[in-house]
């Protein structure tokens, strides 16, 4: 159950980053599409490891929603 709520957030901040560089006109403007990409999976890869580093000390799924950074 809790893996599949992770899949879920996962999955919901993949479509915004769809709707977010979408705007970016992915024929014309290549290189800005690409960092927008990059820098939403940095800061899915961030949150993970402040998730990982809670003060548990355990991957702690439920605490992803209220540490997301983006």
């Amino acid at each position: 159950m809790l893996l599949h709520r992770y899949l879920m957030t996962k999955n919901a901040q993949l479509k915004r980053q769809e709707i977010i560089c979408d705007h970016v006109d992915k024929s014309t403007n290549q290189w800005a599409w690409q960092a927008c990409a990059f820098l939403w999976g940095f800061c899915i890869i961030f949150n993970l490891f402040m998730v990982i580093e809670s003060d548990s000390g355990v991957f702690n799924i439920l605490e992803f929603d209220r540490m997301s950074y983006c």
